[in-house]
């Protein structure tokens, strides 16, 4: 899992990856708790909500998330994604990873949440919520992150100043770079500001051509990281579901077999 130190103030529910062109994007960690420690929510509107979140997840009762569900999710979000819908997601997670162990907060901000959670059954999510800022806080969302492998828990979460950041990610690049893992332009901004340009290895080994701001590289498969982050924000506003088949979206899909039975879930999983 990518470096919570990364940014001060990072965007709901993004994580980091390094590829022929990189972007960073980190959710800041506001507080920590060890494995063995309980973890406390924040004492906000959203701490409570995601607190009472959990605890209707992990409910024997499935009237329990649906109530929860349908008292504080926000009336833009359920008209966009009926407490119905929601739920056989939620029924399907939660037959896949058994019940939530919180394990840490790692963002917390007046309209985000996020938590890093571990499976009854073994894996490990990060589950980001975002919520109306006018009162009564409602919440507008929840994105939930499989996560490839068991995340550092005692990862450091005091935020990076830039001139750190630019030369952990500096050290971190020029690492690849050393064992030819390497050979690109890198670009890490926050907002519309770069922090980092920098380009790194050859263009052209053969003729000892280093690689400029302005080389251009064949896309290859970075478009479908991109778009995966694009989907997975839109999800967790509520603006589409990852249950939805893709002829939901796309009704003169070619393929009807395909349109009807493979979901956005499955497409950003096969990419």
């Amino acid at each position: 899992m990518a470096s919570s130190r990364f940014f001060g103030k990072g965007t709901f529910a993004m994580r980091s990856f390094v590829l022929a062109a990189i972007a960073v994007l980190v959710l800041p960690a506001m507080l920590f708790a060890a494995e063995s420690a309980e973890v406390k929510f924040p004492d906000t509107a959203a701490g409570r909500l995601v607190a009472a979140y959990v605890e209707a997840f992990n409910s024997d009762e499935g009237g329990d998330l649906r109530a929860f569900l349908e008292a504080n999710l926000s009336p833009g979000a359920i008209a966009q994604r009926p407490v119905e819908q929601r739920m056989k997601s939620l029924e399907q997670l939660k037959a896949n990873v058994g019940t939530l162990t919180v394990m840490k907060i790692s963002e917390a901000r007046e309209d985000a949440l996020a938590i890093i959670a571990r499976g009854s059954k073994g894996s490990w999510l990060e589950i980001s919520c975002a919520f109306e800022k006018d009162a009564p806080v409602k919440m507008i969302g929840a994105r939930f992150m499989m996560l490839d492998e068991p995340p550092d828990l005692n990862e450091p979460t005091t935020p990076l100043a830039e001139t750190e950041l630019r030369a952990e990610i500096d050290s971190l690049i020029d690492g690849l770079v050393e064992k030819d893992d390497f050979s690109g332009v890198v670009l890490v901004a926050r907002g519309d500001t770069p922090l980092l340009w920098k380009t790194y290895g050859f263009a052209s080994k053969e003729y000892g051509a280093s690689n400029r701001l302005d080389t251009r590289f064949n896309i290859g498969s970075i478009n479908k990281v991109i778009t995966r982050v694009a989907i997975e924000q839109l999800a967790g506003r509520g603006a589409l579901g990852l249950d939805d088949t893709i002829g939901k979206f796309l009704p003169d899909y070619p393929n009807r077999d395909a349109a009807v039975r493979v979901t956005i879930g499955d497409v950003i999983v096969i990419s």
